[in-house]
């Protein structure tokens, strides 16, 4: 909604709503409930969430992941994972297989995928799919921002749509099933 938008047609029932604006609107009955929802939940922070939550242009409950990887990041990971590919270490060896400079592993990148999807969900088991296409690398130091936006529940799976940026640009998108109740 935006300031000076007729509201009158709201299900009464709503405990509160935010504006990407800014303010936040509390209802007389959650207020009366010492500012809890229905469900017990307090209804500021519920509704403070979907204020940061406008960072993507959607209040769907999933705000943006904000992340960055330095070398001694990519160091690590190799480590970690076994993938010690030079394009992720040595410079010339990056500059030789066609890119601008040494680059950050995909799989690092789609973890921070799975961790913002993941975080929405109540279960400790909660991706069962994942689809991801990598478009652009991803170079130590970008500013990355990870984005989900949340479509419709199905048998207890919720369907969102990834989008990585990396300094403005779409590294990755995709697609993740992931358990929602």
């Amino acid at each position: 909604g935006h300031f000076g938008d007729d509201y009158s047609d709201l299900n009464p029932e709503f405990d509160g709503m935010v504006h990407p604006q800014g303010p936040v609107i509390l209802s007389a009955p959650a207020i009366a409930r010492n500012w809890a929802r229905a469900d017990g939940s307090n209804v500021v922070l519920h509704e403070l969430a979907h204020l940061f939550d406008y960072d993507d242009l959607y209040a769907d409950g999933v705000p943006s992941l904000i992340k960055s990887a330095s070398r001694h990041d990519l160091v690590r990971y190799a480590g970690a994972s076994g993938d010690f590919n030079p394009i992720h270490f040595d410079h010339q060896a990056a500059r030789g297989a066609g890119l601008a400079g040494v680059v950050c592993h995909g799989l690092l990148v789609t973890a921070w995928a799975t961790q913002l999807v993941g975080s929405a969900s109540p279960s400790t088991s909660p991706i069962r799919e994942l689809t991801v296409r990598y478009r652009e690398p991803v170079y130590p130091g970008d500013p990355v921002v990870v984005d989900a936006q949340a479509g419709e529940i199905d048998d207890g799976v919720r369907r969102f749509d990834l989008t990585v940026t990396a300094d403005e640009r779409t590294a990755i998108t995709g697609r993740a099933l992931v358990v929602a109740e």
